[in-house]
């Protein structure tokens, strides 16, 4: 992520399959650098199984994705950052569902409520259609909407 541009002290978030990285720091120097034990393949498993795409699943895994981050959210906030730059397919994928449906690719957290209640909307996860999100991205789209929701509010991301 120090390829982006800019000196600006950032956050990167990367959402893999089982682990989450957060790291922050200017350019190739890092300040902190926390990988967390929740993907979007474990959360898929354990929150969203029975493929219902509830508010009730969603409240589930968004609040243990804020319970694993609160040992590390004071340190992340205390090192601080101007940018936030994602580094994952959960992130990118979220941008080209936003540009898909005319908004820009800022990623904001009530962007990322309008999108959770749009899956909440279509119930399931075989039913899930959101213009923009593809077919290969739409099992963990969930579960990787939930830790970025928990994200942006466990460290106050606007």
């Amino acid at each position: 992520a120090h390829t982006t541009g800019g000196a600006d002290q950032r956050l990167v978030v990367d959402i893999g399959g089982a682990s989450t990285e957060l790291v922050t720091g200017t350019g190739a120097q890092t300040t902190s650098l926390f990988s967390l034990s929740m993907g979007c393949v474990t959360w898929l498993e354990r929150y969203f199984a029975d493929r219902s795409l509830t508010k009730e699943n969603f409240d589930l895994a968004e609040a243990a994705a804020r319970e694993v981050l609160l040992p590390v959210a004071d340190v992340l906030r205390y090192h601080g950052w101007k940018v936030c730059v994602g580094a994952s397919g959960t992130v990118q994928a979220l941008q080209e569902i936003m540009m898909a449906q005319g908004m820009d690719e800022r990623i904001t957290l009530a962007k990322l409520q309008q999108l959770k209640q749009r899956a909440i909307q279509c119930g399931r996860l075989e039913e899930l259609e959101i213009e923009g999100l593809t077919l290969e991205r739409a099992l963990v789209f969930p579960s990787g909407l939930a830790i970025l929701i928990a994200i942006f509010s466990e460290l106050n991301i606007q």
